[in-house]
């Protein structure tokens, strides 16, 4: 017999619409490349205001830092528009991730443009980081999260590691049905600033990494592993 102890979710919990209770939350840590160059690596699992702040406070301590790297790999997305904030923090010029379509403003799509992050929260005038950039995903990163990287890969700020994205990115609301449920359905479409569709295609990686049940059975993270060589060839 195997005795199981229920816990709740770490993290913030937060309340959007409809959806049950989110527990959200940020990991930031510092790795080191075979070459010896300091990267930052920032995880979150849902696009949602908690994350602001712990965000910014994790590029704030990287930002000297020889690479950044962004692991959305199970993050299945959030609020939309937070992927021009997220992405202020490691541009500094202005941009479009993408726009939306809807049947409402078909022929004035929603612009999602990049919110280049020259000060921080308490005032501190700040350059955007400007070293490389990786993204993780796999087939659980979804909706927001795709906006995000594949917005960047169109330009060229990020390099993608991983496995091929959800392809699910249409933006979507939701509806409380008569008996209780919750029904969710899409409202429009979105393409990156070069025109390239993620619904069902995903973020295609640059680097592809399948899954090696070796790699996994000794602890070892091949995506990240991916990122941390490409970063020691960028810096050199």
């Amino acid at each position: 017999m195997v005795r199981v102890t229920r816990i709740p979710d770490a993290g913030q919990i937060v309340r959007v619409g409809n959806l049950p209770p989110l527990h959200v939350t940020v990991e930031a840590r510092e790795v080191a490349t075979s070459g010896r160059r300091r990267v930052g690596v920032i995880g979150f699992n849902y696009w949602m205001p908690a994350i602001n702040g712990p965000v910014e406070s994790a590029v704030d301590r990287f930002r000297q830092y020889d690479g950044l790297v962004f692991d959305l790999r199970g993050n299945p997305g959030g609020l939309a528009l937070m992927a021009s904030g997220i992405a202020g923090h490691v541009m500094s010029t202005d941009a479009q991730l993408g726009r939306m379509r809807t049947r409402q403003n078909w022929e004035s799509p929603l612009i999602f443009p990049v919110n280049p992050r020259f000060a921080t929260t308490d005032g501190r005038r700040v350059t955007p980081f400007a070293g490389p950039v990786a993204i993780l995903v796999d087939e659980l990163t979804a909706s927001t999260s795709e906006c995000f990287a594949g917005g960047l890969q169109s330009l060229g700020r990020a390099r993608i590691f991983g496995r091929t994205s959800a392809g699910q990115a249409l933006p979507a609301s939701t509806r409380q049905l008569a008996n209780g449920d919750v029904l969710m359905y899409a409202i429009g479409d979105f393409v990156t600033s070069t025109g390239q569709t993620l619904e069902g295609r995903g973020v295609v990686p640059d680097e592809g990494q399948p899954l090696d049940p070796a790699a996994l059975a000794a602890g070892r993270d091949t995506a990240l592993e991916a990122a941390l060589r490409w970063i020691d060839k960028e810096k050199r």
